[in-house]
């Protein structure tokens, strides 16, 4: 009598843990599947909305299903999404630092010149 309480005991407890397992087995591949695609497979679509190259100021547009409106300045990098970022490219003639293009990057990497 008090061996089958314990089989009993012991089977509730395993299949408790077994149903918590595959929870967290679950969220864990759904979770490494959508950081796969942000990062491999997804680009984010960015409209630049005005740029001034004098002041190194840029107001752009971004996103899929939420378009958000940020500000960009000067030699900044600024995190969009996954690996993505957008910055001002530069060029030093002397000891000034001019600011002639936007880019789109990925692992701070240049993937696209974007324009206005």
């Amino acid at each position: 009598m008090i061996q089958d309480n314990v089989k009993v005991q012991l089977s509730r407890t395993t299949d408790i843990f077994l149903k918590t397992a595959a929870i967290i087995a679950g969220v864990t591949a759904l979770a490494g599947g959508y950081a796969f695609v942000l990062n491999y497979v997804y680009k984010p679509k960015v409209q630049v909305v005005a740029v001034d190259y004098e002041n190194g100021t840029a107001t752009i547009k971004f996103g899929t299903l939420f378009l958000k409106v940020i500000e960009i300045n000067g030699d900044t990098l600024f995190h969009l999404v996954g690996d993505w970022g957008i910055r001002f490219g530069t060029i030093l003639q002397g000891d000034k630092t001019i600011y002639n293009r936007l880019e789109l990057v990925r692992k701070d990497m240049v993937t696209e010149y974007l324009n206005k």
